[in-house]
């Protein structure tokens, strides 16, 4: 699930993006949890991407 938009800044669009983790291998395996996205992105290509993760592990 996720959403981009122009932001307030011309040239400069935003966006924020869900993941769930459903399974894991090796040393993650069984994990579940959640990794969030929010970014920047310009019209020249320049990108700043901040991602949180919370993964639980059995």
């Amino acid at each position: 699930m996720g959403h981009m938009a122009p932001s307030a800044v011309s040239g400069l669009n935003h966006g924020a993006v869900l993941w769930t983790i459903t399974e894991g291998d090796g040393e993650f395996s069984g994990a579940t949890g959640i990794i969030t996205s929010n970014f920047t992105f310009s019209d020249q290509g320049d990108v700043v991407d901040n991602e949180y993760v919370r993964i639980y592990t059995p």
